[in-house]
C-alpha cells in the first residue's frame, strides 16, 4: 500500500484535482476532466481502512456515527485538500478534492456582486451560531471574561447568527444578546439571524428579544422546488466534472426533496461510484445505484447517544446524570424526553430503549405516555423537543 503522503505528493505533481479511494480499484487521479490511475496495485478492505484512519484520526469513530466525514488536511508536499470519507457497500471510499495553489480573483468565483462591498466593512464580520455564542456566554461568566466577548461582538459591522433558536430559554445567553443587539443597532450595524421558526413560535425567548427580532425583514426560506433542486444537482455535478444523465438527475431531483446536504453527498458517491467501470454511466445502472444510496440515507438513524447528549445541552443536564439514576425532577424530564425521540427519530423497540438507559420497557412506555402528555399541556416541553430535533438532524445529515 503506497503511503497518503506519497499518493497525494503524485497527486499533485500530476495537477490532479481529485483522489479516488475505492476498495478493489486501483487508486485513481483525475486531471484535466480524464480520470487515470495513480497506481496500480488494487485496494483491499483494509488498505481502505487504514487509508481513512491516516485522514481522519481521532475523528474516525465520527463516520461510524453519521455515515460519512468531511474534513481539511494540508500535507507534507504543500497540497491542501477537502476530504469526504464514507461507506459504500460496507467498505470505505475517499474523495479528495486537491485545491487549487493560486487564490482566484473575486470576480472569477462568480459570486453576488455585493460580496464585492466586504473589504468595506472596516470593522469585521462575525458569524456564529446559536449554539457557540450561548456556549461563549457561560464561559466567559465562568472565567470573568465579559469584557472580551463584548468586545468581540459589539463593534463590528455585521453579526450573523445562525439557529438563533437555541438561545431560548438561556436566561444568561439572552441578556447579553439582548445588549449586543441594542449595541449593534444604535450604531447601524447590520445583524443577520436565522432560526427553524418565526419569533412568534419561539416560546421560551424573551418578550424584549421577540420584539426586535421582528423589526426586521423577515423572510420565509422554504425547501427548494424541483427545478431548484435540479439546477443544485447540476451544478454540483458540474462542481466535481460528473457528467449526469439527465434521467439520472431528475431521478435524484425527484427523491431527495428536503436537504441539499443530502443532494451534494450523493452526488460525491456517485462521482466515486463512476470509478467502478471508468466510462459514461448507463442511465438505468446508475438510478438503480442512486435508488440504493437514497434507501441507505434515508435509512440512516441518529445514534442514541447523539439524541441524549442533545437532550442534556437542551435542558442543562449532563449526559451521565441522564444516565444515571438520579431521580430529580429536572433530570427525570430529560431522561423521558431523551426516550420519547429516541422512539420518533429511530428504529429502536422499547426494550432496546430501556436497555440504552439500563431500564426495564415498561418505564420507557410511562415515560413516552409522560411526555406525550407535556406536549399538549406544557408548550415548553414541545418547543423543546423541537430543538432537539432540529439539532440532531443538524448533526445527522
Amino acid at each position: 500500500m503506497t503511503d497518503l503522503n506519497t499518493l497525494i505528493a503524485m497527486a499533485k505533481e500530476l495537477n490532479a484535482s481529485d483522489v479516488h479511494i475505492v476498495s478493489g480499484l486501483p487508486v485513481r487521479c483525475r486531471v484535466d476532466g480524464s480520470i487515470r490511475n495513480l497506481t496500480e496495485e488494487l485496494l483491499t478492505f483494509e488498505d481502505c481502512e487504514n487509508y481513512g484512519r491516516a485522514m481522519a484520526g481521532p475523528r474516525f469513530s465520527e463516520i461510524e456515527e453519521m455515515g460519512e466525514l468531511d474534513l481539511a488536511q494540508s500535507f507534507p508536499c504543500g497540497a491542501r485538500t477537502r476530504i469526504n470519507l464514507f461507506r459504500q457497500q460496507g467498505s470505505l471510499s475517499a474523495a479528495i478534492r486537491l485545491l487549487a495553489e493560486r487564490i482566484p480573483e473575486l470576480e472569477e468565483l462568480n459570486l453576488p456582486p455585493v460580496v464585492a462591498s466586504f473589504p468595506d466593512y472596516r470593522s469585521g464580520i462575525v458569524l456564529v451560531t446559536g449554539e457557540q455564542f450561548t456556549n461563549e456566554v457561560t464561559e466567559a461568566i465562568r472565567h470573568k471574561t465579559t469584557d472580551q466577548l463584548r468586545d468581540k461582538y459589539r463593534d463590528k459591522d455585521m453579526l450573523l447568527v445562525d439557529d438563533i433558536q437555541f438561545i431560548a430559554g438561556k436566561e444568561a445567553t439572552q441578556i447579553e444578546f439582548f445588549n449586543t443587539f441594542n449595541n449593534l443597532h444604535e450604531a447601524g450595524h447590520q445583524i443577520v439571524l436565522t432560526s427553524d421558526r418565526p419569533p412568534s413560535d419561539m416560546v421560551r425567548l424573551e418578550e424584549r428579544l421577540r420584539s426586535r427580532f421582528e423589526w426586521g425583514l423577515m423572510a420565509d426560506i422554504q425547501p427548494p422546488d424541483y427545478e431548484t433542486r435540479a439546477a443544485i444537482v447540476r451544478e454540483k455535478a458540474l462542481q466535481m466534472g460528473l457528467d449526469l444523465p439527465k434521467p439520472v438527475l431528475e431521478y435524484i431531483a425527484e427523491n431527495i426533496t428536503s436537504n441539499v446536504r443530502q443532494i451534494e453527498g450523493t452526488v460525491k458517491k456517485l462521482l466515486a461510484y463512476q470509478e467502478l467501470d471508468n466510462a459514461s454511466m448507463d442511465p438505468d445502472t446508475v438510478i438503480r445505484a442512486v435508488r440504493d444510496l437514497i434507501r441507505n440515507s434515508d435509512s440512516f438513524m441518529p445514534s442514541p447517544e447523539i439524541i441524549i447528549e442533545e437532550t442534556g445541552k437542551c435542558y442543562g443536564i449532563d449526559v451521565s446524570d441522564i444516565m444515571g439514576s438520579s431521580r430529580t425532577k429536572e433530570v427525570t424530564i430529560a431522561r423521558q424526553v431523551s426516550m420519547y425521540i429516541i422512539r420518533n427519530l429511530t428504529k429502536l423497540s422499547l426494550p432496546e430503549i430501556g436497555r440504552v438507559f439500563g431500564r426495564d420497557h415498561s418505564t420507557v412506555i410511562h415515560s413516552l405516555e409522560k411526555v406525550e402528555g407535556l406536549i399538549k399541556t406544557h408548550r415548553e416541553t414541545a418547543e423543546n423537543i423541537r430543538d432537539i430535533k432540529s439539532n440532531v438532524n443538524a448533526r445527522t445529515y
